[in-house]
């Protein structure tokens, strides 16, 4: 399974990516990490959008979280190839914290750069959902919040606990 989380420049489905986090687990263990952050410029080029009340949004952020997603900037392209290749062709499920934003938006960006993701949309999770159906305590925070891979691997912590419960 894998548990996916992005950070972005919008709400809409055709809004810049920020980060890229990810985290594939089993119902025990989380098993391996991915992430990548992405510059905006080329996710503007590709015709992705910006919002302005998100931008103020981040502004508001701590500088820590901000600062996190200054290091070592991917063109889009590049980014999502990597996030494919990290993937895999095994097909596994992929959650995430509302699939009709992360993968919704992950999605459209593929398609911009002329890809098809690399799943399909009947490997939809949402984790959100299944939250609300099931009263399992969230995990300890860990990381920064509105850290694409930190906030992944909180939500694949917890729904590890859900599994096993």
């Amino acid at each position: 399974m894998i548990m996916v989380d992005i950070e972005t420049l919008g709400v809409r489905p055709d809004s810049c990516i920020l980060s890229i986090g990810a985290v594939r687990f089993s119902e025990t263990e989380i098993l391996d990490r991915f992430y990548v952050n992405v510059d905006a410029k080329t996710c503007k080029a590709v015709g992705l959008t910006i919002d302005p009340d998100t931008v103020a949004w981040w502004e508001k952020q701590p500088k820590a979280v901000r600062d996190s997603l200054l290091v070592d900037k991917k063109p889009l392209t590049e980014a999502l190839r990597s996030f494919r290749m990290w993937i895999g062709s095994e097909k596994p499920p992929i959650w995430a914290n509302g699939p009709d934003f992360d993968l919704v938006i992950l999605s459209t960006a593929f398609d911009r750069i002329g890809q098809k993701p690399p799943w399909s949309f009947r490997q939809y999770r949402c984790y959100r959902t299944l939250t609300k159906m099931v009263d399992v305590p969230r995990p300890e925070v860990t990381g920064l919040n509105h850290n694409a891979l930190d906030d992944a691997e909180l939500q694949a912590r917890h729904l590890i606990q859900i599994l096993g419960s």
